[in-house]
């Protein structure tokens, strides 16, 4: 029974650590990873005991890619790690546009009632439009890129 309660606590602990982050990164490729935990819990901790694993994926920007951090600290870029740059370029890309459909459906359906006021929410909606709009342009134009860039480096 003590043994159970000092395992739920070690594992508060572990969880409790994971607040921690860090990036590392390969300024020379314009690569980096984020790092959740410290040198004592958290990635590092997970990959000493369990290997690399999958953890949701690329959508998840704490998941540790085994070619993407070797390629972070050799210099090296792989086919590997040329896919995951561009599957979460494109999730990053979809995130923009559903940020962008979403501000346009709420200009759409905005009750404007007081003339002065409504102008002034038009031109904020309208800002924000193009604003994110060029995010979106920017975002793509990076990734051809940074594509472009790394697949020089394979």
């Amino acid at each position: 029974s003590s043994s159970s309660s000092s395992s739920s606590s070690f594992v508060f602990e572990e969880n409790y650590m994971w607040q921690t982050e860090f990036e590392i990164e390969n300024k020379d490729l314009e690569l980096k990873i984020r790092v959740g935990g410290n040198e004592i819990v958290g990635v590092v901790l997970y990959i000493e005991r369990y290997g690399f694993f999958e953890g949701g994926g690329v959508a998840n920007d704490y998941r540790v890619d085994p070619s993407t951090l070797l390629s972070i600290l050799s210099g090296v870029v792989f086919e590997e790690t040329l896919r995951v740059v561009e599957e979460k370029k494109k999730i990053e890309q979809k995130q923009e546009q559903c940020f962008l459909e979403n501000l346009k459906s709420q200009f759409e359906f905005l009750p404007f009632q007081d003339p002065e006021k409504s102008q002034m929410e038009k031109e904020w909606f309208e800002q924000n439009i193009q604003l994110q709009q060029k995010k979106i342009d920017d975002l793509k134009h990076q990734t051809k890129q940074t594509l472009q860039k790394l697949t020089k480096k394979i």
